[in-house]
């Protein structure tokens, strides 16, 4: 049986036209050239053999090709989009670069409020930390240094009331430590795994050469202002504000987990299954961020310390502007006026259905009355 009177299919399964080589190949040759790999490919070497045999030909090609480009278009088109691509993005922290000649600056927000006075006396009477004092317009604020240096640099703490503490130059030993010694004096506390996620960590160092400012995400510190406690507040108010909006951030995100089966519900026809009492509850929280991200911190507006202080204002405004807090205290409040027009729709359909019942009670009453009137009269008028 020759090639030509056999299929195509067979003839490629059994590759029978392949006679053997009757050249031995050499010892040296380690293996095939590029133009072997070439022809032996799957598709070059189907191609060559049907064109050998004139069982395909440029047209054919072509349109082979065409049609493929086609198929491999229509499944990228058609392949399923992981629920996790339409979720928002997180926020972008910057990349941590290991670099021993600068020093670390770490953030925490550890609780709603933290008692300061007290928490003052406690460290002056634990003797590791001395109370550097701070103008007498700082009244939420703390700022403590380490009494015992380590290779002569400076470790210092600052803490804000709205429970955020900065930590300059310590490791996280030390770290830790303080922040276990603070939780006694802190209201409502956050979960540890919480405020330990949602820092903020960048570098710092000293230069002679340098003005004070935040640049690659470094902050240099010029050494005219080493010792100047306000250049560093400034800096640690911004860091304080940001890991608290990601608290805030944070619980938002929480709450539409816990909203969104709801709304699901809602779109599906089913029965709501929440009570306005749980209505009611889900929008006192969201009226309770809002309070506490417009009226009780200094999100939307630069904070009073630093309008008549020119030299600290650019610093606070880099660092702000660097952690994108504006910005970002605007998507939350978009965000929770989105959730509040959720929860008000609910309610007014909870409160609906409610009146509806209630309308529903009444007429049974109204029935009822009716009929036993009817029995009474129709009692009167057979005894009679």
């Amino acid at each position: 049986m020759n090639h030509f009177s056999r299929g195509p299919l067979q003839l490629l399964r059994s590759r029978s036209f392949l006679a053997p080589s009757k050249k031995p190949l050499h010892h040296s040759v380690r293996g095939p050239t590029d133009f072997t790999r070439k022809a032996l490919q799957p598709a070059n070497f189907v191609k060559e053999h049907l064109f050998k045999f004139g069982w395909l030909n440029k047209n054919f090609v072509s349109a082979f090709h065409h049609r493929t480009n086609v198929w491999a278009a229509a499944a990228a088109r058609s392949k399923p989009v992981s629920p996790l691509t339409s979720k928002m993005t997180p926020r972008k922290k910057p990349v941590e670069v290991v670099d021993v000649d600068k020093l670390d600056v770490v953030a925490y927000a550890i609780s709603e409020d933290i008692r300061l006075e007290e928490l003052s006396k406690a460290f002056v009477k634990q003797a590791l930390y001395e109370v550097v004092a701070l103008p007498i317009d700082v009244t939420d604020g703390l700022h403590l240094k380490a009494i015992y240096k380590i290779d002569d640099k400076e470790r210092e703490i600052f803490l804000f009331r709205e429970g955020a503490i900065v930590f300059w130059n310590m490791s996280v030993t030390e770290r830790n430590e303080v922040l276990h010694f603070i939780e006694k004096y802190s209201a409502s506390p956050y979960a540890s795994s919480l405020y330990l996620t949602e820092n903020e960590c960048l570098k710092y160092d000293y230069s002679a050469d340098r003005r004070t400012c935040l640049e690659k995400d470094v902050i240099h510190i010029n050494v005219a202002d080493q010792f100047d406690s306000l250049v560093k507040y400034a800096f640690s108010n911004a860091l304080s504000l940001s890991v608290k909006l990601a608290i805030w951030e944070d619980s938002l995100v929480r709450f539409v987990d816990t909203i969104e089966p709801v709304i699901e519900d809602v779109r599906l026809g089913k029965r709501i299954r929440v009570s306005r009492d749980q209505i009611l509850r889900m929008t006192g929280e969201l009226f309770t961020l809002r309070h506490l991200i417009n009226l009780s911190s200094d999100l939307l507006d630069t904070p009073d310390f630093y309008w008549d202080r020119e030299n600290l204002e650019p610093l606070y405004q880099k660092m702000s502007n660097y952690l994108s807090i504006n910005r970002r205290t605007k998507v939350i409040n978009e965000k929770l006026k989105h959730c509040c027009e959720l929860t008000e729709l609910l309610s007014s359909h909870l409160n609906d259905k409610h009146h509806t019942r209630l309308e529903w009670m009444i007429i049974i009453l109204i029935l009822v009355e009716v009929m036993f009137e009817c029995i009474h009269y129709a009692e009167k008028y057979y005894s009679h």
